[in-house]
């Protein structure tokens, strides 16, 4: 007994300079022209698409077989790096290792037999190479190629006893089964998905149980698993998690809260603010609550935590620390209006001196030898009989005298 199924290639990856898309998309899921909107099976091929392509730096030499279902379609197709498929074309404008979703869409829930062979996908990585030329800013690049349905004939009988009857799918998508990576159950699982009338979704070749709980697949088998388990999806189990690591957080703050209080205390001994201040102590000896110190972490930091305490000012204390630094501007100001005038009165009132004392202190420096001296005498030396008024008006630069009066007596009262 046989009959025909509908199928339509589906291919994606990228190319060399556009990123991840579908290059090959079966025509019934194209844009609907009177909605503006995908078709939501796009949606559902995608997130199992996208699910078996999880960890893809474990994908080489290890390609994943998929199978999913919905009440409408099927998909089968493999995941896998793109060298293990072609020769050419490979690595994008960044050397970097491409992988690759080839497969088939079909109309129907009954699948006909396909084997897992890399050899039956092969060729349909020449759409990759069809469109390696595009560039992100051309419109061609944003569009898949609609691809049309071709009739297979199926044997439905050929594929009636290949799965064990004792071997139950998972359809419950709050659970995932996982099986150990044997041969026997690769066969079994692929067999069972194939004659599956539900929708299903199975992957073979998950790398490890997170990366399986993350993806959409009900059903799988897991490279790093010893033993068939039942992994849950809860979202209870979720939510305890996240409570969980509230409670971590809580105590991590509670932990910095109280290393910084310690670290402040230690700072500011009892014996030093006793001496600043003395009520300083009891501020310093109340407990703050913890929901206090939770608030805290919401401010900003202050980098000046810690330091020495200064001790707040009260009203009274702070007008009179204004005043005193008011004073000390005022005395500032008044001291250096005053230094001019006791410059001015130090050089200008000097005592004058009496003749006799000037006389002789004009002829010390006349007979001064410059030969016993240290210091090297320029110019042409004065002659030692020069009068004591050409001596007296060549010395005192800048203190020029008045006239001199008929009376010699050399009183020198009005000099200035």
């Amino acid at each position: 007994m046989g009959y025909k199924v509908e199928s339509a290639p589906i291919v994606y990856g990228r190319t060399y300079e556009v990123d991840f898309r579908f290059i090959v998309m079966p025509e019934d899921f194209q844009e609907n022209p009177l909605s503006g909107s995908q078709v939501k099976g796009q949606e559902w091929i995608e997130s199992h698409i996208r699910s078996s392509t999880l960890a893809a730096e474990k994908l080489p030499k290890k390609p994943r077989w998929s199978i999913f279902k919905n009440e409408k379609y099927s998909v089968i197709g493999v995941t896998c790096m793109a060298d293990e498929v072609a020769d050419e074309k490979t690595k994008d404008r960044e050397a970097r290792p491409l992988y690759v979703f080839l497969g088939y869409v079909f109309r129907s829930i009954d699948l006909p037999i396909v084997p897992m062979e890399l050899d039956s996908f092969k060729h349909l990585y020449r759409s990759i190479l069809s469109r390696w030329e595009d560039r992100p800013f051309e419109q061609s690049s944003k569009e898949p190629m609609w691809s049309s349905y071709e009739e297979i004939y199926s044997d439905l009988s050929s594929n009636n006893s290949n799965a064990k009857p004792s071997l139950q799918l998972n359809l419950n998508p709050k659970k995932l089964f996982a099986w150990v990576d044997l041969e026997e159950f690769r066969r079994d699982l692929w067999a069972a998905g194939l004659n599956c009338q539900t929708p299903i979704s199975i992957c073979l070749g998950l790398p490890n149980k997170n990366t399986a709980l993350k993806g959409n697949f009900l059903n799988g088998i897991i490279l790093d698993l010893p033993s068939v388990i039942e992994l849950n999806r809860d979202p209870i189990e979720h939510t305890r998690e996240l409570e969980s690591f509230s409670a971590e957080v809580d105590m991590l703050q509670d932990i910095a809260t109280t290393d910084r209080k310690q670290k402040k205390e230690q700072k500011n001994q009892p014996s030093q603010t006793n001496e600043r201040n003395p009520i300083q102590q009891n501020s310093n000896s109340q407990t703050r609550s913890p929901r206090k110190d939770l608030d805290r972490l919401d401010q900003p930091i202050n980098p000046y935590e810690g330091d020495e305490w200064v001790p707040p000012l009260d009203e009274t204390n702070s007008n009179s620390v204004v005043e005193e630094f008011k004073q000390n501007v005022a005395n500032i100001f008044q001291q250096i209006e005053e230094f001019p005038k006791e410059i001015t009165r130090q050089i200008f009132h000097r005592e004058p001196q009496s003749s006799d004392d000037r006389d002789k202190e004009i002829n010390d420096n006349l007979d001064y030898d410059s030969s016993t001296h240290s210091k090297r005498r320029y110019g042409k030396q004065k002659s030692p009989r020069v009068e004591s008024s050409q001596t007296q008006a060549g010395l005192d630069i800048g203190f020029k005298p008045k006239k001199k009066q008929q009376d010699e007596s050399g009183d020198n009262k009005d000099w200035f």
